[in-house]
């Protein structure tokens, strides 16, 4: 915004400029000059807009690929964890293993954990980091896909339970002095 601002107001100062060198007359040594001075002003401002323009594109880019290495990297950290394996794995070989898992393998409460926090994250990404997402291609898409692992939800507090302490069973007493864990 302020960037569209100072730009357009350098654009007004050179069409002034412009304006006053034909008062003056363009055929004297002032009007000659104010021209010359306008004309140089315009230029500068449209080469200074267009390598910020290229500037904050890179910018993006690299912000958007970066989203995109954190969000593989941590459903490959995922899959790692659910389904065992090498520990670093090739993008193929993580792809491999989700289409082996089928609808009998366990989902535990915390590697289901894991997937609703890669969901949420992506949620998050495509509501409030929208410029970086939309500067790659496919990873709104993929973000979209990510997001779908929220879609189950179940409010019980046994769930809530799970979901927050990632075991079953465990909770806070709030009697009797408060904060203490219970087994």
């Amino acid at each position: 915004m302020l960037r569209a601002l100072v730009t357009g107001g350098f654009l007004i100062l050179a069409a002034i400029i412009l304006s006053i060198s034909f008062l003056f007359g363009v055929d004297t040594g002032t009007g000659n000059l104010l021209i010359n001075l306008g004309t140089e002003i315009i230029g500068i401002v449209l080469t200074v807009a267009i390598v910020e323009w290229f500037f904050e594109r890179r910018r993006l880019l690299n912000r958007g690929r970066q989203l995109a290495w954190d969000a593989l990297h941590a459903v490959g950290h995922a899959v790692w964890i659910w389904q065992g394996g090498p520990r670093e794995m090739d993008t193929d070989e993580v792809l491999g293993i989700l289409d082996a898992v089928g609808e009998k393998d366990p989902l535990p409460d915390f590697t289901e954990g894991l997937m609703l926090g890669i969901g949420t994250r992506s949620r998050r990404l495509l509501n409030d980091d929208q410029a970086p997402v939309l500067a790659l291609p496919g990873l709104a898409n993929g973000l979209g896909h990510l997001a779908r692992l929220i879609r189950h939800r179940d409010p019980s507090l046994e769930k809530q339970e799970r979901r927050h302490f990632g075991v079953a069973g465990r909770s806070v007493s709030l009697e009797g002095g408060g904060g203490a864990w219970e087994e």
